[in-house]
């Protein structure tokens, strides 16, 4: 075996250190492959795209501040708020684009793939009857639905709102090919709204036809407020049965279908309905400040509720916080009762975004992430705000996490697995370059795609537990440590210094005991990698 060093770049080999030196004294194998980053965008800004797949496609759906053909967008569009979509290629080459609005602002919170490999979307617009608005608005804003064909040619919209105020807007495609729309209203009967409120605003839900004809309507909630102002406020999602669970943030008591008290500010309310919308059970989590509440998926067992956490213990919260905001992440079984709680995040505010079940079990969670490495975050910080994507196990043990992130705010929104198991994140970012951003982009912010894969080889283990792999000890040390757990075979021993420069290489054979001398080397830390023909790890070395 042979390392050749002048292949190793020298930026790559750093961050790689980087991010070692944040971990604790254990082994990891190199799993981890960043594939490629793209921004996508005009000389205005871009922001909250949502990624979807469509066969061996990528869509993405967000909203565009530019008027007319700039950058990456080659449709002229309506304002300087229009929906704006891309159709990719997996290598993240724009296959098409399209820009659809009114004269005023439109939103997309949702996105489905519709019948015949079309592209289904749903949202909020200001805009009355104009460009590629068919219908009139029933009050300042309203629901809005839409759909494309594959080749981005508009096959239908409409719009669903009260002579008030609607908001949101989240879709699911029923297994008819029906369609539902959750957000919330602030409206009375009125317009398209039949159901009444009861507080200030309230959850509305709507079942249309695969044509956009609306079916019915249901209102949820109580004497208060009920939140749906942004993508961390509420959430849609199917599970068997042709049932449904909605939900977000609540601040009503007992009231409306509010059956719960709530434990401060404002609490995660999840409510299960049926195919019809009728309320099967509802629950409240929560502690004495405010939890927010972005995605719930079903699990084999119950529900995954994802969320972000201000308060301590207490309530329904359980698990300690770390910061000012918290990553959530709650348990729930098919009653709607709590099974467990976890939090998860850094020393400053950590937000949960998204969920979704890891094809070799588990879950991967995407949020967002302020300040510098700490607790749970193990890396350091490339900008304000940066994307953070973490893998935990079933019952909630964290395993493995990454951050990307440019020089200034990134603002993860999503993400998909792929059939390799590679994973596309989605958001936008402020321009410019970093270690892991390579597209500076085209204006103030763009669509930031990231595409990397992991692969599930980490052995996690200290070099006080000897239960699996490889153990270290004495570490840190005064000259000597012995090396457990190498495979049988031949391996290359490749000492590295923080600054990425080789300080020594050797041969060991692995299979027994295997003792390393760190006696010609200078006090203070190093990483120690085995290179062998199938096995590569890295460990972390102090030298006192």
């Amino acid at each position: 075996m042979k390392t050749n060093y002048k292949s190793i770049r020298a930026n790559e080999c750093i961050l790689i250190l980087l991010i070692l030196l944040f971990l604790p004294f254990s082994v990891f194998s190199q799993n981890f492959t960043f594939i490629a980053d793209r921004s996508f965008g005009t000389l205005s800004g871009e922001k909250y795209p949502i990624i979807a797949k469509l066969n061996n496609k990528i869509i993405v759906a967000g909203t565009s501040g530019y008027i007319g053909i700039n950058g990456d967008k080659t449709d002229i569009g309506c304002s300087s708020s229009d929906a704006w979509i891309l159709m990719l290629d997996q290598n993240m080459n724009i296959v098409w684009d399209k820009a659809i609005g009114g004269l005023d602002q439109d939103e997309i919170h949702g996105l489905a793939l519709g019948i015949n490999n079309s592209i289904v979307f749903t949202g909020e617009t200001r805009s009355d009857s104009s460009c590629d608005i068919s219908t009139v608005t029933r009050g300042t804003y309203d629901f809005w639905l839409c759909s494309l064909d594959s080749n981005g040619n508009k096959l239908l919209d409409n719009r669903y709102g009260s002579s008030s105020v609607e908001s949101g807007g989240k879709l699911v495609r029923r297994s008819n090919g029906d369609y539902l729309i959750f957000g919330g209203s602030s409206g009375s009967i009125s317009g398209d709204k039949t159901t009444a409120g009861y507080g200030d605003k309230d959850y509305w839900l709507i079942s249309t036809d695969s044509n956009g004809n609306k079916l019915w309507d249901k209102t949820y909630g109580g004497n208060s407020i009920e939140f749906a102002n942004f993508s961390t406020d509420y959430f849609l999602s199917s599970i068997k049965n042709n049932e449904y669970l909605i939900g977000g943030r609540s601040n009503s008591f007992i009231s409306g279908t509010i059956s719960v008290n709530g434990y401060g500010n404002s609490d995660a309310w999840v409510a299960k309905v049926d195919s019809a919308g009728n309320v099967i059970w509802d629950n409240r989590f929560g502690g004495s400040e405010v939890e927010l509440t972005s995605k719930i998926i079903e699990v084999n067992n119950g529900y995954i509720l994802l969320g972000t956490s201000v308060s301590k213990t207490g309530g329904t919260i359980l698990d300690t916080g770390i910061a000012a905001l918290d990553v959530w992440i709650v348990k729930i079984d098919t009653l709607g009762n709590q099974l467990w709680d976890k939090r998860y995040g850094g020393i400053d505010d950590d937000i949960g975004i998204d969920i979704q079940e890891a094809p070799d079990g588990g879950f991967w969670v995407l949020g967002v992430t302020d300040g510098p490495a700490g607790y749970d975050v193990s890396e350091p910080s490339y900008g304000i705000r940066d994307y953070w994507i973490f893998k935990i196990d079933s019952v909630g043990n964290k395993i493995w996490d990454k951050r990307f992130g440019g020089p200034g705010i990134n603002e993860a929104s999503s993400f998909i697995i792929m059939p390799d198991s590679s994973i596309f994140i989605c958001g936008h970012a402020v321009a410019g370059n970093s270690a892991v951003k390579t597209d500076s982009g085209k204006g103030s912010e763009d669509y930031w795609i990231v595409h990397f894969n992991y692969y599930n080889n980490t052995t996690g283990i200290n070099s006080t537990n000897a239960a699996h792999g490889i153990t270290v000890s004495p570490n840190p040390t005064q000259n000597i440590i012995n090396v457990k757990g190498l495979p049988m075979g031949q391996y290359e021993a490749i000492l590295f210094g923080v600054d990425g420069r080789v300080i020594k290489t050797s041969l060991l054979q692995g299979g027994n005991e295997v003792s390393y001398s760190l006696d010609d080397v200078s006090h203070g830390m190093y990483l120690l990698r085995f290179n062998g023909d199938d096995f590569i790890a890295t460990i972390k070395v102090v030298k006192e």
